[in-house]
């Protein structure tokens, strides 16, 4: 993974979730200069296995079309909840991926469709920006992303979500409003999620996996508190569970 010094895309199933989903869009040398990782664990394996779309043989490298497949030993993963070990590859890239410069985490359910390379260059390099991600299609709150949280049954512990929702009012978390603007939403769809790597992107990430890691697995709902707080002076308070 050190040899990946130009853009990495990633991906993760676990739990034997979702399928692999071949990119599309692909310019003829974007496979020459784009890394492409796809992480799995036991029963994910033993699935693409028995569809005879892996090799039953662990000594020959596994690979999916456009995507190397590495499989983890489900016992030395670090989280009993699949969720929790897929936010691991999704917000702490730039420490798998060291010499990377760029980065795409896509989630398995999407297909990515448009060259990788277009998308960096679009949405960070021509605008100068660290990190891109789509808006929410509903809700705009991070109140709202909660209740939906709750109704919808995405996390069955109630109680912990209250407890984090009470934490981020008590800690000055304010609903959307134009103030908040450039920023057009609190509640990102974070399926796909555009970073360069450099001291502001990975604070960012480092933060919300804190959070993610003190809480739930549930991104959307710490992603406003993290980005309007994390160049806060009292920072430190704002950072709970496992430094990374």
């Amino acid at each position: 993974m050190e040899r990946c010094n130009g853009l990495v895309v990633i991906s993760a199933i676990f739990n034997d979730h979702d399928k692999v989903r071949q990119p599309r869009g692909l310019g003829h040398k974007t496979l020459h200069s784009v890394c492409f990782f796809m992480f799995i664990d036991n029963s994910t394996l033993k699935s693409l296995i028995s569809h005879q779309i892996l090799p039953d043989n662990p000594d020959q490298p596994y690979k999916i079309g456009a995507w190397r497949i590495v499989s983890l030993p489900t016992e030395k993963l670090p989280y009993e909840n699949p969720a929790m070990n897929g936010v691991i590859f999704k917000y702490i890239i730039h420490r798998l991926f060291p010499n990377s410069h760029f980065s795409l985490w896509v989630d398995a359910k999407l297909q990515l469709t448009v060259d990788p390379l277009l998308l960096v260059h679009s949405l960070l390099v021509k605008t100068g920006a660290d990190m891109a991600l789509s808006k929410h299609p509903f809700n705009l709150h991070t109140m709202e992303e909660a209740m939906a949280t709750v109704r919808w049954r995405k996390w069955g512990d109630v109680d912990r979500i209250r407890v984090q929702m009470e934490s981020y009012c008590e800690s000055g978390l304010e609903p959307w409003s134009p103030n908040k603007l450039p920023y057009e939403t609190d509640v990102p769809d974070t399926a796909l999620i555009i970073r360069r790597h450099n001291v502001p992107s990975g604070l960012f990430s480092c933060l919300m996996f804190n959070e993610l890691e003190a809480f739930n697995p549930r991104d959307q709902l710490a992603f406003a508190f993290v980005r309007d707080f994390h160049e806060s002076k009292d920072q430190n308070k704002h950072v709970r569970g496992r430094g990374v």
